[in-house]
């Protein structure tokens, strides 16, 4: 089984000429995984989500304007001559929305992420939630559309008209898949119980107060807070007066170890949050790791995480107070 889903072997294998019965084998290995060590596992908030398979498939992520079928009418005739065809979570009906987003993103061989200059907040999630279950995808960027700088080094097919994709992308998918999820399980270090790291993602608003803040309440706890973002000096020097390690994570393989082998994460589910905040709380969800949200009152949160509570705040102030009152409740439910 674990032959089929190697690092490099499943990317070989998903060469679109590749007969649809050997796709279906390997994401039935992948999915009988999954199982045990995910969102799907037992106790994993999709857990009862019928998981199926669609092996001449690919999973979608838009954003739902008025322009979709545009979209999804390029990719089927890039697609056409490969015995494949879109799903969008659209077609699923009943069940959470975001159980059925997930279980597509594992039940095809690979995703199509459409970043717009919109920079939706879903899509991104639903990428990150991608990398966590160790699926391919390929990024399609709008020419006008910037990326989320954790994604810069990946390639990405940049579309300047629906007729190009058309006709191009089929052709060039073996250039632009990306296996990033594919790491070496080996060498990736899975919690453990006497982990005490923990991964916190802040976005780029209000930063250093709530950074300090939750860093001093999970020292007090005896946690390690270790930041997915890029090295802040400003939070790095307040964290020292507080004789607290500065510790940041930026870069997708090392953020996904870090996720992968902590005790937990706190993550700001705002929408104003970094498009690499989601990128990263999706890789947590894929992964099934504990995850206290946080929302600042003053912001909704993407539509995909509605099936998950959120400690709201109105500021740093009110932030210490409800998590001095709520941690305690939570820790109990979800780390013991």
């Amino acid at each position: 089984m674990s032959e089929s889903i190697s690092d490099n072997n499943i990317y070989a294998k998903l060469g679109l000429s590749i007969p649809v019965n050997e796709r279906e084998i390997i994401i039935r290995n992948l999915i009988e995984i999954h199982k045990t060590d995910t969102l799907f596992a037992e106790g994993g908030k999709c857990s009862n989500v019928p998981l199926k398979v669609y092996p001449n498939r690919y999973f979608l992520a838009q954003n739902f304007d008025k322009k979709k079928e545009d979209m999804r009418n390029a990719l089927r005739e890039a697609f056409e001559n490969y015995n494949l065809s879109v799903i969008t979570v659209d077609e699923e009906i009943g069940g959470a929305l975001f159980c059925n987003i997930a279980s597509m993103i594992l039940g095809t061989p690979f995703g199509i992420y459409h970043i717009d200059k919109e920079q939706k907040t879903n899509v991104y999630l639903e990428l990150g939630v991608s990398i966590g279950l160790q699926k391919p995808f390929i990024l399609v960027k709008d020419h006008n559309a910037s990326i989320a700088n954790v994604l810069e080094f990946i390639q990405y097919y940049e579309m300047n008209d629906y007729f190009s994709l058309s006709e191009t992308l089929g052709s060039l998918t073996d250039d632009y898949i990306t296996r990033v999820g594919y790491f070496d399980k080996a060498l990736i270090q899975n919690a453990t119980a006497r982990t005490r790291e923990v991964c916190v993602s802040l976005g780029e608003l209000e930063t250093e107060d709530i950074g300090v803040t939750l860093a001093i309440q999970l020292v007090k706890r005896g946690y390690q807070p270790v930041f997915l973002c890029e090295m802040n000096k400003k939070l790095a020097k307040f964290l020292e007066q507080k004789e607290i390690e500065p510790i940041f994570y930026h870069k997708i393989p090392e953020v996904s170890d870090a996720i992968a082998r902590s005790k937990f994460g706190v993550y700001r589910v705002d929408n104003s949050a970094s498009s690499n905040s989601f990128i990263y709380l999706g890789i947590a969800i894929g992964l099934n790791r504990p995850t206290l949200m946080i929302n600042n009152e003053r912001e909704k949160a993407p539509s995909d995480l509605s099936i998950f509570d959120a400690l709201k705040f109105a500021g740093r102030t009110d932030l210490e107070e409800k998590f001095e009152l709520a941690f305690p409740k939570w820790e109990e439910r979800f780390l013991e």
